[in-house]
């Protein structure tokens, strides 16, 4: 038990001395995943004033990982100018996009009503995506301080999901992922589809994209930190990726460690046996 909780002690201290001081030990990306690039050419290419889509679509559990995977991105495209609404098909999304905003990109001082527009909860699945793809001012017609949504700055413009320049998927659920492509992407035309997915997500999204259905794609830690990488951006994922790679080095030559000491205790012991029987 003694060794469980110098193990544990060990852990914390590296990954709170590697948070607090700020040093960066893990050097830059050079190779970028290619679905990350595609996204990062989508993102570049729009014209300032673009409208844009962002759909909240993860669990508050995991905000953690999926704020700083998205941060870098969503950071890429306010710096265009771009107008955004926001929306969710969770009962929790709403306002873990205003609290993504505040915390990640208070910088850009987006105002509601002004630069973005927040549309709240969507309701009926499957149905209320297809239905918000086909008639948005339909599906979603108030904004969530109560107001009529479609007379703000944000939307001019926007009579269907395809007059969107592009529309981004943020989740942790394959099912949910699963269904914005199967119920959105015949009704985009030329309008791409980006995901920022969970590392868990991954293995069911990715066939989407292989296929061309969606545009771009940006997974977990290692996805952010690629993209803040190309684009030369500090943000919370550069400190969490520090912090989980040095505590993976940590845990892994703690592991070194401990074999040797397994390996020298057991010959030890093994001649300790040879000794007493001779």
């Amino acid at each position: 038990r003694l060794l469980r909780w110098i193990i544990a002690l060990v852990l914390l201290v590296v990954i709170g001395v590697t948070i607090v001081s700020g040093v960066n030990l893990v050097p830059a990306q050079t190779l970028y995943p290619p679905e990350m690039v595609a996204a990062l050419q989508i993102t570049g290419g729009l014209e300032a004033n673009s409208p844009v889509l962002v759909v909240f679509d993860y669990q508050p559990a995991l905000s953690g990982e999926m704020e700083a995977a998205a941060e870098p991105l969503i950071d890429h495209v306010l710096y265009s100018g771009a107008r955004l609404t926001l929306l969710s098909t969770l009962p929790t999304g709403p306002a873990l996009a205003e609290r993504f905003l505040q915390n990640t990109q208070a910088e850009h001082q987006y105002q509601a009503g002004q630069q973005y527009i927040n549309l709240g909860y969507l309701s009926g699945g499957p149905a209320g995506m297809l239905d918000f793809a086909q008639s948005p001012q339909l599906a979603a017609p108030l904004s969530t301080d109560g107001q009529p949504a479609w007379q703000t700055p944000p939307l001019v413009g926007i009579q269907a999901m395809s007059d969107y320049a592009a529309v981004i998927i943020l989740t942790d659920d394959t099912d949910i992922g699963r269904t914005w492509v199967e119920q959105t992407s015949n009704l985009l035309g030329d309008t791409p589809m980006l995901m920022v997915i969970s590392a868990q997500a991954e293995p069911m999204i990715r066939p989407y994209y292989d296929s061309g259905q969606i545009q771009g794609l940006v997974t977990g830690l290692v996805g952010g930190k690629a993209y803040a990488d190309a684009i030369q951006v500090p943000g919370a994922v550069n400190q969490y990726w520090n912090a989980f790679s040095t505590a993976m080095l940590a845990a892994i030559i703690m592991i070194i460690v401990g074999a040797g000491w397994s390996a020298i205790t057991t010959g030890r012991e093994r001649n300790s046996r040879q000794e007493v029987k001779s």
